[in-house]
């Protein structure tokens, strides 16, 4: 295997991808192939969404006291079902985080399955990466857990700070200012490589797990070793992979604003949005597999005999 490959671009692959995203779309317009590959999407995707905050600091801070010691009045005469509810909630949180997990990773290699071969299935992609999606599932377990432990800290000091605020009554105190940077700059420092590491395994370790049929880790050590000798190239795609983000975000801003915000409203219905956002789902997941097929032949997966009767997707 070729480790220094020659002519590796972020740029190059944007047309193709445009160009895959039309053939497998568009060429021709399948309905029933667009809800499928939707679904696909839908799956690789499950769970994910924006969230809702509400501002916390709307009351007069000249209360803030007298409100946290009614809480805490409150809390101590209830413990004896607020406590089983809190641990409740969180075993529930728990269970719907591991199984978002487990649809996401059956998902990712069903939309990467009708985008590498231009299929619109569900049951057969479903089946035949059954295994590799497990072994997707528990390295995301193990991701997301060692995530956690290392953020508990990080919240447990917010939510201390925000204790002593309200404990005080003085609401937002400056002097807390140098250890919220302290804090914020610890949060970027742990979810960074978190991060990376959720990017990467959705970009190239599910498309080397793909080709190759093997686990999670072992498509991790292949990855290594392109890493390892090209860095730099790696680096540019993620600097790159935001400038996509922003462009994207853009397209679907501007979609919302043309349909009046009604558009907006179909994007949050469960799978109808995934339907929708198609077209970007599949030119996200078709750009990442042509960046990564520049490293050889090995790691193309449109290499792969396409559907019977019809073109591949990309010759190359």
């Amino acid at each position: 295997m070729e480790n220094h490959p020659q002519g590796i671009s972020v740029t190059a692959p944007v047309s193709p991808a445009i160009e895959g995203t039309k053939h497998i779309l568009f060429r021709p317009f399948d309905l029933n192939k667009w809800f499928a590959i939707g679904f696909c999407a839908w799956l690789a995707h499950f769970g994910q969404g924006g969230f809702n905050y509400n501002n916390p600091f709307s009351h007069r801070r000249s209360r803030t006291a007298a409100d946290f010691g009614n809480a805490r009045t409150y809390f101590h005469d209830n413990l004896t079902w607020i406590v089983p509810l809190i641990v409740g909630l969180v075993v529930v949180i728990l269970v719907l985080v591991v199984l978002f997990l487990w649809l996401q990773s059956r998902g990712s290699f069903m939309l990467l399955h009708c985008v590498a071969l231009n299929r619109g299935e569900v049951a057969v992609p479903w089946r035949k990466f059954a295994r590799e999606a497990h072994s997707l599932w528990l390295f995301r377990l193990a991701l997301s857990a060692i995530g956690l432990v290392l953020m508990l800290p990080i919240m447990g000091t917010v939510f201390w700070v925000f204790i002593e605020m309200g404990r005080n009554g003085h609401g937002f105190d400056p002097g807390k200012i140098p250890l919220l940077i302290a804090i914020g700059l610890a949060w970027f420092c742990f979810s960074l490589p978190l991060m990376v590491a959720v990017l990467f395994t959705r970009e190239f370790v599910v498309p080397i797990m793909y080709l190759r049929g093997v686990t999670c880790m072992q498509g991790w050590r292949v990855l290594f070793s392109l890493l390892e000798a090209n860095t730099g190239r790696f680096v540019f795609y993620i600097l790159f992979q935001i400038v996509i983000r922003i462009a994207l975000f853009f397209i679907v801003l501007a979609f919302v604003l043309c349909t009046c915000c009604i558009g907006g409203l179909f994007l949050i219905i469960p799978y109808v949005g995934a339907v929708i956002c198609l077209p970007i789902n599949v030119f996200a997941r078709t750009y990442s597999l042509l960046y990564l097929a520049q490293y050889g032949e090995e790691f193309n997966v449109f290499r792969l005999p396409p559907e019977p009767g019809m073109d591949p997707i990309l010759t190359t």
